[in-house]
């Protein structure tokens, strides 16, 4: 019996690790793109958070980055908007965005993935942490909101809380411990949750996504010159008024 069985766990591991076959599009479609268009929710789960991925990377980094003006938004619904723009400018024909979806009980979505082959989705929650969610606000909105409502159908099954700060000093209470934590505090929080709710439903893919607006620290080194530089001048400053003053 118990080698049947490790035979039958051998023959699910082999089926679970392999993704469906690529059709004569698909393979044509990773040759120009250099990607192929994800079919099942794993595949466009994976390549939503590396899209989340990328943006957060443009913003922080690219010298066209734009950070300044989005950090001037305050409105969630303007923040959907602007966020489901750039992930769909990242699409590469991988999936179709759409927003504000009716979903079951009259609820709309902020953001929808889909796929361009079959019949899977993906939800984009996006929530303005700083604004004025508490930390057991957001946790309600990750397991009552994304999941318990978005995620119900069948073909809908991935899933992403999408947070954005925009605050470098804002902390939040932690709901357990009541001591205070910042942004990436609340991120790793709310992944843990994430990871708890995801093995109690092994249907769905959930993840929660922390895009830091705030203006970069500088690095030491820039920041030592900078010191040596303006001590510079006081020196010289100094100087100047002992001269003057002989």
């Amino acid at each position: 019996m118990s080698d049947h069985l490790r035979s039958l766990a051998w023959q699910r591991a082999n089926t679970d690790a392999e993704f469906p076959p690529f059709g004569t599009k698909d393979v044509i479609e990773l040759e120009s793109r250099y990607e192929a268009p994800p079919q099942d929710r794993d595949g466009l789960f994976a390549v939503m958070m590396d899209r989340l991925e990328d943006i957060a990377h443009d913003l922080a980094h690219d010298d066209f980055s734009g950070r300044r003006t989005i950090q001037k938004i305050d409105n969630e619904s303007e923040m959907q908007r602007t966020l489901a723009r750039r992930i769909k400018e990242k699409s590469n024909g991988a999936y179709l965005v759409t927003r504000e979806e009716e979903v079951v009980d009259g609820k709309r979505t902020d953001i929808r993935l889909s796929t361009t082959n079959g019949d899977q989705k993906a939800v984009v929650e996006v929530k303005i942490a700083d604004k004025r969610w508490t930390l057991t606000d957001l946790e309600r909105a990750l397991r009552e909101q994304l999941v318990g409502k978005y995620l119900r159908h069948a073909n809908c099954k991935a899933g992403c809380l999408l947070l954005t700060c925009h605050d470098k000093e804002k902390y939040w209470i932690h709901p357990e411990t009541r001591k205070q934590v910042k942004f990436p505090g609340i991120i790793k929080f709310l992944n843990d949750k994430a990871r708890t709710l995801q093995s109690g439903k092994d249907d769905v893919r959930i993840a929660v996504f922390g895009l830091d607006l705030t203006d970069p620290i500088p690095n030491n080194s820039d920041f030592e010159e900078r010191m040596a530089k303006a001590e510079n001048i006081i020196g010289r400053y100094r100087n100047t008024l002992y001269v003057l003053s002989k």
